[in-house]
């Protein structure tokens, strides 16, 4: 009699297109350094240490006296708050576990992992865009550029993967 044991299924797809492989690298590298900056910057909180931001913000003020640096005082001694960097944190907490989840569905092939990484990164796009036409910076084009690239990617390969499973299914 045989044995009806399913057939093990490998965590990692073989063979797989070196832009996906290129995109989970990126993904679990983002997370990782994402979710390495929130849990410090939490431990810093919970630790009640003080902020470089604070010493940073304090000498500016000490040691110029134009506009300029009075008001980049006020802005890094107000991010240097413990409630904003409450905030800074969380959300750093986040995205880096969207992040790694994204890197872990891609790497583990499974069906909703590129459609995720299409989803959340298409939401942000609106934001890139009005950020560029308030302040035109290269750092932000040049996001914006890899991110529509990656989502334009994910969806012709999986799109493609899709169309090559259902020509091989018997009809």
């Amino acid at each position: 009699m045989r044995d009806s044991a399913p057939p093990k299924v490998s965590s990692s797809v073989p063979g797989r297109d070196p832009g996906v492989r290129l995109i989970i690298a990126y993904k679990l590298l983002k997370g990782a350094g994402g979710m390495t900056l929130a849990l410090t910057l939490i431990a810093l909180l919970l630790l009640h240490a003080t902020s470089p931001l604070e010493a940073i913000g304090a000498r500016v003020h000490l040691h110029f006296t134009g506009a300029w640096s009075v008001q980049l005082s006020r802005v890094l001694l107000s991010a240097a708050e413990p409630h904003h960097l409450w905030y800074v944190a969380v959300a750093l907490l986040f995205d880096a576990t969207l992040t790694l989840t994204e890197g872990w569905a891609l790497h583990h092939g499974h069906w909703w992992g590129p459609w995720l990484v299409v989803a959340s990164t298409s939401t942000l796009v609106p934001f890139e865009i009005v950020a560029l036409v308030r302040k035109m910076r290269t750092s932000r084009l040049l996001l914006l550029a890899l991110n529509l690239l990656m989502v334009a990617y994910l969806i012709w390969r999986t799109r493609k993967d899709t169309k090559e499973k259902r020509a091989r299914l018997p009809l």
